[in-house]
């Protein structure tokens, strides 16, 4: 997948936030340029778009304007998401409406409202007699949230993870337009030579299935020594009181989440039956990976695995973002 993040920005802090969005979607494994609007001159190359322009007076800088309507030309369609960036002070958390235009055609686009971020506001890039006059009050600094930028990018990556499902480490959807029913035992799975790759960005904890954990393999040991060193939670899914654990249901996966203190959402399921895999489906967890050991990986897929490898080893921990 390769993603244009096209940017429109009056003072440098709209391109920072184009800059930190390009940045987490090559971090998932994503081809990312990153470019000023005003030097857009073909979007065709493109599988996903991201515009982002700074918002003044409840405008948008004409040249992210002229993307937009760049994109509404084209006929090749994909998927568009929309930003704005610019409040500051008391009210730089909410939400900006719009303007008309830009609202039209993001849905023509079919995109949805464009999402706000808070904006920078310094003396030595404002630029105009008003900003130079917001600059000298209690309204100067650096208002952006650098992890909501990311939480919300990490969504892009997921719609495109959803549509194509290669699996994490790399999108590799071609054409947004084409949708697949990902179940059944024909259902694709994930090309062992792409990357599989957990962030402690992304993820607070991870969970093995009782069986993954009772006979580990090398692969798994090293995996939970490198979740240990990342600073993510490990801990085992215990099985029913009947002791049959291949009789999992989603509460004795949540009930281990709220043990931990960590959100489903944020957490990791790993498990080689198809119990385990529908109740960490059905529990609405992160991600939920199928080992297969005895060759029945389209079944594991068919019952919701997000992506099934026949060894843990080929899951890698990334560094968490800002460490060594």
């Amino acid at each position: 997948m390769k993603i244009l993040v096209a940017y429109a920005s009056r003072m440098g802090g709209t391109a920072g936030i184009a800059e930190a969005i390009g940045q987490t979607l090559r971090r998932y494994g994503h081809g990312v340029d990153v470019i000023d609007a005003g030097n857009v001159t073909d979007t065709t190359p493109y599988g996903a778009v991201v515009v982002g322009s700074a918002i003044y007076l409840g405008r948008w800088r004409p040249e992210a304007v002229a993307v937009l309507r760049m994109l509404v030309a084209s006929s090749n369609h994909r998927p568009v998401w929309l930003f704005h960036s610019g409040p500051v002070g008391p009210d730089k958390d909410v939400e900006q409406t719009a303007p008309r235009r830009v609202a039209r055609l993001a849905k023509q686009l079919g995109s949805a409202a464009p999402k706000t971020f808070a904006g920078r506001l310094e003396r030595h890039t404002a630029r105009g007699v008003l900003a130079h006059w917001m600059a000298r009050s209690r309204l100067s600094g650096d208002s952006r949230d650098w992890a909501a930028i990311k939480r919300w990018t990490v969504t892009i990556h997921d719609t495109l993870q959803t549509a194509g499902r290669p699996g994490p480490g790399r999108a590799t959807l071609s054409d947004w337009t084409r949708r697949m029913a990902w179940s059944g035992p024909e259902a694709p799975l994930r090309n062992h030579g792409q990357p599989m790759e957990l962030s402690p960005d992304r993820y607070d904890a991870v969970l093995f299935g009782p069986d993954v954990w009772r006979v580990p393999s090398l692969g798994t040991l090293a995996l939970i020594a490198g979740l240990k060193a990342a600073g993510l939670t490990v801990d085992v899914i215990p099985p029913r009181g009947d002791g049959i654990a291949t009789a999992l249901d989603p509460a004795v996966l949540l009930a281990t989440a709220r043990r931990l203190i960590v959100q489903p959402s944020r957490t990791v399921v790993i498990e080689d039956k198809p119990a385990g895999i529908m109740a960490g489906r059905a529990g609405g967890f992160g991600l939920v990976i199928g080992v297969d050991r005895t060759g029945h990986a389209a079944d594991l897929t068919a019952h919701g695995a997000d992506v099934v490898v026949t060894d843990l080893a080929e899951v890698t921990v990334l560094a968490a973002a800002g460490s060594r």
